[in-house]
């Protein structure tokens, strides 16, 4: 099941990147951060503790789109924090 879960995320991931990075440029970066993470626990909390396979399948879907809405701004805050 693992790898099936990790397979679907790579996919999702590729699939989605630029379908959620659009909508989240507009958006305050402090609240897609927010958003994102909250998103990603509620989809994660079930991903630890979870046994039915659909349901596995459903809160990592809505992990990956928790981890794509907050990643890019993480990395952007980053990338501001390194010293020229």
């Amino acid at each position: 099941m693992l790898s099936l879960l990790q397979t679907e995320n790579t996919v999702l991931v590729v699939a989605e990147a630029l379908i959620i990075a659009r909508p989240v440029r507009k958006v305050n970066n402090h609240a897609a951060i927010v958003t994102g993470v909250l998103i990603f626990i509620c989809g994660f909390a079930y991903l630890m503790f979870g046994t039915s396979l659909l349901l596995l399948m459903l809160m990592s879907f809505v992990a990956t789109i928790g981890e794509l809405i907050y990643v890019p701004v993480k990395q952007a805050y980053l990338g501001d924090l390194a010293p020229d």
